[in-house]
């Protein structure tokens, strides 16, 4: 009998804290459920939305709404070429950022591809596009690049690092780091040129002076710049771990791969590239360095 009051107290206690819900209390419970779940019709592209609006390009067979189509990057086509093909070949790919790369690299052959990314968001949005994508070649990694390559003692067929070299706070051990892991390295970068960065519209404040170092006996020129808080507020934001990043001169990448044993070959160079000097490359080990 005891038992069965007892019971029926805590029935009525907890109706009561049922009934005392206010209406704002509850639609927060709510949202925080819808947060949580989406209730669509179960389609690959249901991912793409949790990043609406961060997306730096297009996707296949989705619409591109303007954004570049760097599934289709003809730096890539440029890289499998000066490089001897990606077919049967171990790659590794340095900030993929939304795996587009990585998609051209599976499609070019490539046995295996190792892609690392530090960014958070972006390495999401890569597991997603490796999903809807079947991209079954690639494993992503979460971390540090130039860490992982100062620890891992493979070596790789070819290195992709297109658009992380000037994001790097210090790209010479990039630079001497990827020189040690592989034969083939396909760059896409920015570069430091005095003349046409201190007429920029965006750039010309948000560079020091250029500085020039010593490296293998050679002269190294860089200049530091400073990302810019609105930059940084986007959640798109897709630079370096860094605030302060630095720019190498073109002659002074040139000189550099030339006295680590490795043969240039320009694929393009862009000095009017809307956001500054750009140039494609591929550096390859000669034989016997």
């Amino acid at each position: 009998m005891a038992r069965r009051l007892f019971r029926r107290f805590i029935n009525t206690v907890s109706g009561a804290r049922r009934a005392v819900v206010l209406p704002q209390a509850r639609a927060a419970q709510d949202k925080a459920l819808d947060d949580r779940y989406d209730m669509r019709v179960a389609r690959p592209e249901n991912a793409i939305d949790l990043f609406e609006g961060e997306w730096s390009g297009a996707l296949p067979d989705l619409p591109s709404n303007g954004k570049p189509a760097f599934f289709t990057d003809p730096r890539i086509d440029f890289f499998e070429r000066a490089c001897g093909g990606y077919t049967g070949k171990s790659v590794l790919e340095l900030g993929p950022l939304e795996a587009s790369h990585t998609y051209m690299l599976q499609k070019k052959g490539a046995a295996s591809i190792t892609s690392i990314e530090a960014n958070t968001r972006a390495y999401f949005k890569c597991l997603i596009v490796k999903n809807n994508y079947r991209l079954d070649k690639a494993q992503f990694l979460l971390g540090d690049f130039l860490k992982y390559l100062d620890e891992e003692p493979r070596r790789f067929d070819a290195i992709v690092a297109s658009g992380v070299l000037y994001h790097m706070s210090d790209p010479v051990a990039l630079i001497e780091a990827m020189c040690r892991s592989a034969d083939a390295i396909g760059i896409w970068s920015h570069y430091y040129d005095h003349d046409i960065i201190s007429r920029h519209p965006v750039y010309a404040g948000r560079f020091a002076a250029p500085e020039t170092i010593q490296h293998r006996g050679v002269p190294v020129t860089m200049s530091r710049q400073t990302y810019v808080q609105q930059v940084l507020d986007w959640k798109g934001f897709c630079g370096g771990a860094e605030r302060v990043t630095r720019w190498v001169e073109k002659a002074s990448l040139l000189r550099l791969f030339d006295a680590l044993g490795f043969d240039v070959e320009i694929g393009k160079d862009d000095p009017a590239h809307v956001n500054g000097p750009a140039l494609t490359f591929v550096a390859r080990k000669r034989k016997g360095a």
